[in-house]
């Protein structure tokens, strides 16, 4: 795995640089290392982030103790594939090596659960406490175990949906696939105006159903791709257009993990009265539900919530339970999942573990002020006003984040595996039967590994 290198043992001067500026300078393959005697951290991502490398420059300039360094497994730079970089980063954990903190997107959390891999992150958890920070219990406790925290998401979006009374039944959204039993035809058409959400959402948020346990459940595989195929025949997506050739549906589908962002805008301006996607925005999602809703009759629930109220967890952090620098990993952590990291303006009022730095964040007042318009078009025909939230509106608001008890579990090779899937049984002509038996036993190979 060829790794990129980040030394933030820079002068201050530099380090200001970098992270207003997020070049790539720094992001070598070590030129700018500097040896020293100061105690290593190593921090690994999957894929690239660069709020992370602001994030990790910021933490080394308030402790400038520590010699942090950033490996990314997949990098512009060379050939290395998802499945190789997981490879290598197994392999260096096994053997009891790797990086000290790890953000765990992607990667197999529950098998380092169970195999040890990762340390308790308790302490980190009451230092914030300590700090006078809240957290959203559930979220933050997503991957405790006997008592244990070993991977606290930083941020996390809610699967929801919106719709408006009198046209649609609320109930029906409470359990979106059930055996035998398809969407009706006008849920079919209402979710074909949002495809690109409505279909991931529909099987993440189903997931533990349909997988549950390592057995795969085929009635619910079957129903999930039935609905699938609908909503598709359904939209808008032509594929002989030029654009589909650059920006393949599915495809699509998996870049936007986990960022299904919800919008609601079709539903003020008539185009659809319903609605799904992910939750994640404070000012642009949060305020303007709360402002659709004092504009109109509406509902908001969790998705599929009858199979409990999930969320997509995001930046999810976790350290090596080898690590040599335990003080400093835990350090990192408390500082990453702090009001001071997760308030700054790279992170644009993304909803995230920390309670108090959302509390903080939320537009509010008595007179619940006007924030800002969307319009429907360039011509201005029709516009959607969106305005602060009351005092109670934001409490309201908050506790139905509270209530997000569930991580979407899931990993990205067997999401891109069941959507490619999906794919050939939507657009490419494999028969429902294969399709089915073929996620079935590509699961089964999946789990034996």
């Amino acid at each position: 795995m060829k790794k990129r290198i980040l030394s933030l043992i820079l002068c201050a001067a530099v380090l200001c640089t970098a992270c207003a500026t997020g070049g790539n300078d720094n992001k070598s393959d070590g030129e700018n290392i500097k040896k020293n005697d100061k105690p290593a951290l190593t921090v690994y991502m999957l894929e690239d982030d660069d709020n992370v490398w602001k994030s990790v420059g910021a933490f080394n300039t308030a402790n400038p103790e520590y010699n942090v360094k950033v490996e990314v497994g997949i990098s512009e730079e060379d050939s290395v594939t998802r499945t190789d970089a997981i490879k290598n980063l197994n392999t260096e954990l096994m053997a009891g090596e790797g990086p000290d903190i790890i953000f765990l997107d992607g990667l197999p959390i529950e098998s380092y659960i169970e195999k040890g891999i990762l340390a308790d992150l308790s302490e980190p958890m009451e230092t914030l406490e300590e700090n006078g920070e809240t957290l959203f219990e559930n979220v933050a406790s997503a991957y405790e175990r006997e008592g244990k925290k070993y991977a606290v998401p930083a941020f996390f979006s809610v699967p929801i949906v919106v719709g408006e009374k009198g046209k649609v039944n609320s109930e029906d959204l409470n359990v979106v696939l059930k055996k035998g039993e398809k969407l009706s035809d006008e849920l079919i058409q209402y979710l074909a105006v949002n495809w690109r959400e409505a279909v991931p959402m529909m099987l993440l948020t189903s997931w533990e159903q349909i997988f549950q346990g390592g057995e795969v459940d085929k009635e619910l595989v079957k129903v999930f791709l039935e609905n699938a195929k609908s909503i598709m025949e359904n939209s808008e997506v032509d594929l002989s257009l030029e654009y589909y050739k650059y920006f393949p549906p599915f495809e699509s589908m998996l870049d936007r993990y986990s960022g299904y962002a919800l919008d609601v805008t079709g539903i003020s301006f008539g185009t659809t009265p319903l609605v799904m996607g992910g939750l994640n925005l404070v000012v642009e999602q949060g305020a303007a539900i709360q402002s659709l809703n004092n504009q109109m009759e509406i509902f908001y629930q969790y998705l599929n919530q009858g199979n409990g109220k999930k969320f997509l967890p995001e930046e999810i952090l976790g350290v090596s339970a080898v690590t040599a620098n335990k003080e400093g990993a835990e350090k990192f952590v408390a500082y990453f999942l702090s009001a001071k990291n997760l308030g700054t303006d790279k992170y644009k009022g993304q909803i995230n573990v920390n309670k108090t730095c959302v509390k903080n964040m939320l537009p509010q007042s008595e007179e619940k002020k006007y924030i800002t318009s969307v319009y429907l078009d360039e011509e201005m025909t029709k516009k959607f006003e969106i305005y602060e939230f009351s005092p109670k509106e934001a409490e309201e608001f908050l506790q139905f984040l509270d209530e997000a008890e569930t991580p979407v579990d899931v990993e990205w090779m067997m999401l891109e595996m069941v959507l490619m899937e999906t794919k050939k049984y939507v657009y490419e002509g494999a028969s429902l039967e294969d399709t089915i038996n073929t996620i079935a036993q590509k699961m089964d190979i999946y789990q034996a590994e």
